[in-house]
């Protein structure tokens, strides 16, 4: 192959260690999911999706939101998006809420083991930003089994905008990237890196896509 678009998962660590020694053999490549690799990846604006949602949470009278997601991740996305909220938390003086999330384990259990954790502590919390969509919808289980009403006890929203956040119980708020603005993004600053020009790498734009959970 003349380059590689890369697209893959936060969590699998050994794919991107790959792809890093590919590229460090100066095959042109560009990555989707940032990684820790030092390779060239595009994302999306993680600091105005974050901010996006909080801002919703807080329009509908949340004001005890918890974080659910990692806060110590390698993973560049995660690290914007917990620190926008830590961000906002401060200047608004919110409190800041982030349970730990259970270490091997897959997205949606994590959301339902962190929450669950907060309810078994009683925290008091009225509202969630989830690093992302499967973290939300394992959430969402957790309040469900705890008989709390998603979007109006809790009101939860997500990150990705994944196709199946339209079929949850209820349907899942969620801060959708343009996918298909970042696919030509990709392609054009793969074709930069094939011809030896520097690649500008700009961050894709999101929107708030609203439905019944928050």
């Amino acid at each position: 192959a003349d380059g590689l678009i890369v697209i893959g998962s936060g969590q699998n660590v050994e794919g991107w260690r790959f792809f890093a020694e590919q590229a460090a053999r100066q095959l042109p490549m560009v990555c989707w999911g940032a990684s820790k690799e030092n390779l060239v990846s595009i994302k999306s604006d993680n600091v105005q999706g974050t901010t996006l949602a909080i801002d919703h949470l807080l329009a509908k009278g949340c004001r005890a939101i918890a974080y659910i997601g990692p806060t110590d991740s390698e993973q560049p996305q995660f690290q914007d998006r917990v620190a926008t909220y830590h961000a906002i938390a401060q200047k608004r003086g919110l409190p800041v809420i982030c349970p730990p999330l259970p270490e091997n384990a897959v997205r949606e259990e994590q959301g339902y083991e962190a929450v669950t954790s907060l309810l078994r502590d009683g925290t008091e919390f009225d509202g969630i930003f989830a690093a992302n969509d499967f973290i939300a919808l394992g959430a969402m289980r957790a309040l469900a089994e705890h008989a709390k009403i998603v979007g109006q006890d809790v009101r939860v929203i997500g990150f990705d905008g994944i196709a199946t956040g339209a079929y949850s119980q209820p349907p899942l708020t969620t801060i959708e990237q343009d996918y298909r603005l970042a696919g030509e993004m990709l392609v054009e600053a793969l074709i930069a890196s094939m011809k030896g020009e520097d690649v500008v790498l700009a961050a894709v734009p999101v929107r708030l896509l609203e439905r019944a959970s928050a």
